[in-house]
Order: C-alpha cells, then structure tokens, then sequence
C-alpha cells in the first residue's frame, strides 16, 4: 500500500526550477514602490558619495580660501550656495565636508 496524495514530487521540483527569476531592474523597481522614503535617501547618500568620490574635480573653489571682498554674498552663478561670514564658498565647503562625513560614517558603520 502506497500513502502517496498521487503528486509527483519531481512535478513539483520542476515547476520551480521553471519559474523565470526578477531581475535587477525589477528587483529595484519593486523595492522603491514598497519604500520610496527609503529611495529617495539612498539617492541623497549616493549623490554626496558620489560629490565625495569626486571632490577635487567639483569643486568650484578652495574650501579653505577667504575671499574678504565676498562676505556673505547670496547665492549667485559664482558662489552656488553663496558664501559665509568669512567669505568662503558654501558649496565648496559642503562638498569637501562630504568627504569628513563619509570618512567618519563609513567606519563607523563597519565596527557597529
């Protein structure tokens, strides 16, 4: 006497190996409509990364160089973000502290 329910489990095997698998693009897509808060921060972290990754080359200005004649200048074509008390340029100096961010962030995540 077989206790068999009359399925093959072979049958049963094969309709998942046929299952086509998501891909990539489908995964992400899938992902940012479940979350799109979670989306739209890892698309703020991925741009400061990627201001990061290429600070000299973005960066307008010295972020450490007075410009007395430009103290706190609004923001303009020159100075994007303007410049501070000091004369500094705001967006040179937000990029360059992207830089300190990921560096203390980055570590601080892999020992945690």
């Amino acid at each position: 006497m077989s206790t068999s329910s009359g399925k093959d489990s072979s049958a049963v095997a094969n309709t998942a190996v046929n299952e086509t698998p998501y891909s990539a693009r489908e995964r992400i897509v899938g992902i940012a409509r479940v979350s799109p808060t979670a989306t739209i921060g890892l698309l703020i972290i991925a741009f400061f990364g990627i201001l990061a990754v290429f600070a000299p080359v973005l960066m307008p200005y010295d972020p450490e160089l007075v410009y007395a004649q430009r103290v706190l200048n609004a923001p303009s074509k020159d100075h994007w973000f303007g410049t501070d008390g000091n004369g500094m340029d705001v967006f040179s100096r937000v990029i360059y502290g992207a830089r300190f961010g990921f560096g203390i962030a980055i570590p601080a995540v892999i020992i945690s």
